[in-house]
C-alpha cells in the first residue's frame, strides 16, 4: 500500500515470487495451498479496505485504487472502524460482537466457523487501524 501497489499487483507478485527450489517434492511441501493464498488474499483485502477507510495517507504519496469488495467485507470494516473510533478495544469489540450474537441481535445466526472468521477478520482490520494510527 505504501508503495503505491494495487491489490491484484501484490498479489500477482507474491504469487510470481513464490518460493521454488527446483525439487518437486519440497516445492510441494513449502508452497501454498489453493485454501492458503486465498486466505491471504482476504486478509490483503481487509486491510486495504480498512485503509483506504482510515484514508491512510501512503509514504510514497500515490493511494492505490480501493479494491472490489467481492465478499462483502466492507460492512465489516465499516463497523469495525466505527467501534474503534468510539473507543472500543479489540477485546471489546470482540465482547460486544458475542453479545449480539447471543441475543439474536444479528440479522443471521452465524456458525462457530463464521464466528471464527469473523474474530480472525476483526483482529485483521483492528491490528491495520493500530498499525496506522502507530506510524502517524
Amino acid at each position: 500500500f505504501d508503495q503505491g501497489y494495487s491489490l491484484q499487483a501484490l498479489i500477482f507478485e507474491l504469487r510470481r515470487h513464490e518460493l521454488e527450489t527446483g525439487d518437486p517434492m519440497v516445492d510441494k511441501t513449502i508452497r501454498l495451498t489453493d485454501q492458503e493464498r486465498q486466505t491471504r488474499e482476504v486478509w490483503l483485502v481487509l486491510v486495504y479496505l480498512t485503509l483506504h477507510r482510515v484514508r491512510y495517507n501512503p509514504k510514497k504519496g500515490v493511494t492505490p485504487p480501493r479494491p472490489e469488495d467481492l465478499l462483502g467485507l466492507q460492512a465489516l470494516v465499516e463497523s469495525t472502524c466505527d467501534a474503534v473510533e468510539a473507543g472500543f478495544s479489540l477485546n471489546g469489540l470482540k465482547l460486544e460482537l458475542s453479545l449480539r450474537q447471543s441475543t439474536g441481535e444479528t440479522p443471521v445466526p452465524l456458525t462457530q466457523a463464521q464466528l471464527s472468521l469473523r474474530s480472525q477478520w476483526t483482529r485483521i482490520v483492528f491490528l491495520s487501524i493500530q498499525a496506522v494510527v502507530g506510524s502517524k
